[in-house]
């Protein structure tokens, strides 16, 4: 009979070293995480060749017409490629209250905070963001990674079930479902998550593990 433990158990078990799951789906955020809204085509261009000082000149004369959320939102995103960043989250903020419905200000705000460690502040955008536009895979990413680090069983589980549909390569995604799995004492759904976890992120308590599920499933 398989040996049931606990989420939490699953994860200390495991050795998952968030710290370094984290910083690997950082790096595909990163490379993602291009989002820019509609509007002011040419800051857009401005911005996106990274001639910041032209781009910030339009933004400010159209805040000082009429307060263009769009103008905050760039100068915000100016102030954050160049790593001011307290004067960016001041900007990106005034673009979230003026448009709350502006994902791209939600999420980067929240993208600030996670950078920072400041994971209240991160949920609170990146919830914000998910009302906006649910299934960002970003967005879920981020999600995960937190309430998993926050060992939230029920908030990891279900962010990880909406994330593995659009990113079936995500490691934390894939152990979360397979801690699940083995609560509900389904070693052929345990078995298929381990096996593309490793497959992720190899790690040897992951494989001793994955070979308990083996000897479990054939007794």
């Amino acid at each position: 009979r398989l040996i049931t433990g606990t989420y939490f158990l699953v994860k200390k078990y495991n050795n998952v070293s968030t710290d370094n799951s984290l910083n690997a789906n950082n790096q595909q955020i990163e490379v993602q995480s291009k989002q820019l809204p509609d509007g002011m085509d040419d800051v857009r261009r401005y911005f996106k060749d990274k001639q910041y000082e032209n781009a910030a000149k339009i933004c400010e004369e159209e805040i000082e017409k009429n307060q263009n959320p769009i103008a905050y939102f760039y100068l915000g995103r100016i102030y954050q490629e160049q790593n001011y960043t307290d004067l960016a989250i001041e900007n990106l903020k005034k673009a979230a209250n003026l448009k709350p419905d502006l994902f791209e200000a939600q999420f980067e705000l929240a993208k600030i905070y996670y950078d920072k460690g400041e994971y209240d502040s991160a949920l609170e955008y990146l919830n914000a963001a998910n009302k906006i536009k649910a299934n960002d895979k970003e967005v879920l990413e981020k999600l995960v990674n937190i309430y998993f680090e926050r060992e939230n069983k029920e908030k990891s589980l279900e962010f990880s079930r909406q994330l593995i549909k659009l990113n079936p390569n995500n490691y934390i995604a894939n152990v979360v479902l397979c801690a699940d799995a083995i609560n509900r004492e389904d070693t052929v759904s345990a078995i298929k998550y381990l096996k593309k976890a490793l497959e992720i992120q190899y790690n040897t308590s992951d494989a001793i593990y994955l070979a308990k599920l083996y000897m479990s499933k054939e007794q």
